[in-house]
């Protein structure tokens, strides 16, 4: 996923396990829960159903998701 300055992440869930790793930039990453400050080389696990967004973009912004299983094979 690459992100913009002005780009909007709604807060959002997914039916599935979801892992980002860090790649470019630095952001917000806000669940129900908490709000977590996110660079280059974190890694953060997302259980289903967790809501969640990244905000604060410091310029592009750039993560790898994983789902497992693979994304929409859990939709209902």
């Amino acid at each position: 996923m690459r992100f913009k300055l002005g780009d909007e992440d709604p807060m959002h869930a997914h039916a599935e396990e979801e892992i980002y790793r860090i790649d470019m930039g630095e952001a917000t990453l806000m669940t129900d829960d908490e709000s977590v400050e996110v660079e280059p080389g974190d890694v953060v696990h997302l259980r289903p159903g967790t809501d969640h967004q990244f905000t604060d973009f410091e310029g592009e912004f750039v993560v790898t998701v994983m789902y497992a299983p693979a994304e929409g094979s859990q939709a209902t």
